[in-house]
């Protein structure tokens, strides 16, 4: 049994995630060794993409016991369960060839103005931007000076969702990229938003595509709803 204090878990960002270990000294890189031996193929994924992996694994789970203390335990985050997450994500991109929303958009096969939800990971006020995932691949934004305006009253913080429309991809060159080089924060890639096209939304909307609301008019609020 791997049981981690409570702080530890209380105080987990996606950031604290990337270098996660448990108390045996289990991380990212013996997740990557034991995904090998249960059968994945190094030529199909690198060390990079199980640290990318491991670090919205963790994050989520974390999240899940500040959330809902009642139905998830510490005591199940544990290192067989974390290798069984990462083979479901192997099964559904390398298998499968299911790739996520920013994945597709990233690598340029899919338009970035699609109705999206995405999470805020972290946020970078020097820089003015945030890094936002889907739940698979993360990427930093480029957006107006408007959408600042929502850090007022503690509105956009990191966890929040935002439903986007109307994105674009702002980099230097009309070629896609690989998914895992846009979680950098030098990556020329970025995902260009605008605050009127941009809100916050529930904390349990799917993350991804949102289904059904294919059209930018799907945004539009009723008067009512002002």
């Amino acid at each position: 049994m791997f049981v981690h204090s409570c702080d530890e878990i209380i105080r987990m960002d996606s950031i604290k995630a990337k270098k996660f270990k448990f108390h045996d000294g289990w991380g990212a890189k013996e997740a990557h060794e034991a995904l090998l031996s249960s059968g994945a193929q190094s030529v199909s994924i690198s060390l990079e993409w199980t640290l990318n992996h491991f670090r919205w694994i963790i994050w989520k789970f974390c999240s899940l016991i500040r959330a809902f203390p009642d139905a998830y335990s510490v005591d199940n985050l544990s290192p067989s369960w974390v290798t069984s997450q990462l083979l479901y994500r192997y099964e559904r991109e390398v298998n499968c060839c299911q790739r996520s929303s920013l994945k597709k958009i990233i690598e340029r096969d899919d338009a970035a103005g699609k109705y999206l939800c995405l999470l805020v990971a972290a946020i970078d006020f020097d820089r003015k931007s945030l890094e936002l995932t889907d739940g698979w691949y993360s990427i930093w934004t480029v957006s107006d000076t408007l959408i600042w305006d929502l850090f007022e009253g503690g509105k956009l913080v990191v966890g929040a969702k935002l439903e986007i429309c109307l994105a674009s991809l702002a980099s230097g060159s009309s070629e896609g990229i690989p998914a895992l080089e846009a979680s950098s924060p030098a990556s020329p890639c970025k995902l260009q938003i605008y605050r009127n096209a941009c809100r916050l939304t529930r904390w349990d909307t799917k993350l991804g595509y949102l289904c059904g609301k294919g059209s930018p008019v799907a945004f539009l609020k009723k008067l009512h709803q002002i």
